[in-house]
């Protein structure tokens, strides 16, 4: 039995179009496992590496938007239970894969965070939209009372300014629903994403395993790193080798 957090690789490719300026486009890179043997899986490579009462197989799976995303699956034969922190994970930028560390470690994303700021956004966007709403439907019952006395003393040109009005505020107010199911939809799929992809904290007992993304922040890419997952007292790593696609 095992308990997998299996994540579904996706491709995002992000257009900008920017009037009247240049802008640089992120560095775009791959990752390759140094390792003697390696696994082909649809398009991307894995290693593995045994240490000690742990597995670990990871893989580079994109970069996106200044992180290096991993895929991850840890094994665990341990006698007892032992807890996965994936914001523990770190990497080293090396200048070689023998050595030669290059600047601090770099600790990857932690997904809980991460959904308790998605989930204050979520709350903030419901409350902000409320508001809005609640004031509109007092200033729609406001003009029926000013209607309901003035019935039949407005003059033609009043009825129009009045009839324009409301096509205006109609218009604002569709535009604010817009906006406000496309700020929900966004941040639910955000949600969904941290929730179902990530590599979340997780009590892992004897025998089990977990999977998921790792999101590490790359300030500045080095031609090797070195990742690292600490377990208990034991920190597996797998080192990478860097290439660049040109844009």
């Amino acid at each position: 039995m095992k308990i997998r957090c299996d994540a579904l690789i996706v491709t995002s490719v992000a257009v900008a179009l920017v009037t009247g300026c240049a802008v640089n486009p992120h560095l775009v890179y791959r990752m390759n496992p140094v390792a003697d043997e390696t696994v082909w899986l649809q398009g991307t490579q894995y290693a593995r590496v045994d240490s000690g009462p742990f597995a670990v197989v990871s893989a580079f799976d994109r970069s996106y938007r200044g992180h290096a995303i991993f895929d991850v699956e840890i094994s665990s034969r341990c006698s007892t239970a032992v807890t996965v922190s994936p914001e523990f994970i770190h990497c080293y930028w090396l200048r070689d894969p023998e050595g030669g560390v290059a600047g601090t470690p770099q600790f990857a994303v932690d997904p809980e965070r991460v959904l308790a700021q998605t989930e204050l956004a979520l709350s903030r966007e419901e409350a902000s939209y409320g508001s809005a709403t609640g004031i509109d439907a007092t200033l729609t019952l406001m003009d029926l009372f000013v209607d309901l006395a003035t019935v039949g003393t407005k003059t033609r040109e009043q009825r129009e300014d009045e009839r324009e009005d409301g096509e205006a505020e109609d218009a604002e107010r569709t535009r604010r629903d817009t906006v406000h199911r496309t700020r929900m939809t966004d941040l639910s799929e955000l949600r969904r994403t941290w929730e179902v992809e990530a590599l979340r904290t997780t009590t892992l007992p004897p025998g089990f395993s977990v999977r998921g993304r790792v999101h590490i922040p790359v300030p500045k890419p080095e031609p090797f790193l070195r990742l690292c997952i600490p377990l208990g007292d034991v920190t597996v790593c797998q080192i990478f080798e860097i290439r660049y696609q040109r844009p």
